[in-house]
């Protein structure tokens, strides 16, 4: 998704933590907090009402030409890879950057939430690692 979509399910993270409200909680398991929630793009947004909690974001003018050109920069992008060193660069440049990108980044979403020590009582399952 867009950078407004990401700050907008982040936003809701945050006011929501680990209640059936928050996007991606691991309190319905692992695989869920993990990238389960990904698929479903109506959990993520439709019990909130959509994108309201980002209308700051959507009256920038960078943002709304992001949110609006964000499949075409993927696009331009798998092209440049492939005009410049074939199918190898293609694969390494945009398949497995993003598959690493994203596991690396959803790690925070269920291990952090679920492993390491908590010193502190914050009301919610967050952990520091």
């Amino acid at each position: 998704g867009s950078p407004v979509e990401w700050v907008s399910t982040h936003r809701y993270h945050h006011q929501f933590t680990d209640t059936g409200k928050d996007p991606h909680s691991p309190i319905k398991g692992f695989w869920h907090g993990h990238m389960g929630w990904i698929f479903d793009s109506s959990y993520r947004f439709g019990q909130f009402g959509g994108l309201k909690n980002v209308e700051d974001l959507k009256k920038q003018l960078f943002y709304r030409f992001l949110r609006h050109t964000n499949l075409l920069h993927s696009v331009l992008l798998g092209g440049l890879l492939y005009a410049a060193g074939g199918f190898s660069f293609l694969v390494w440049g945009m398949g497995l950057r993003m598959v690493l990108i994203f596991h690396g980044t959803f790690l925070v979403n269920s291990a952090g939430h679920m492993w390491g020590k908590k010193p502190w009582n914050t009301g919610d399952t967050s952990r520091n690692n």
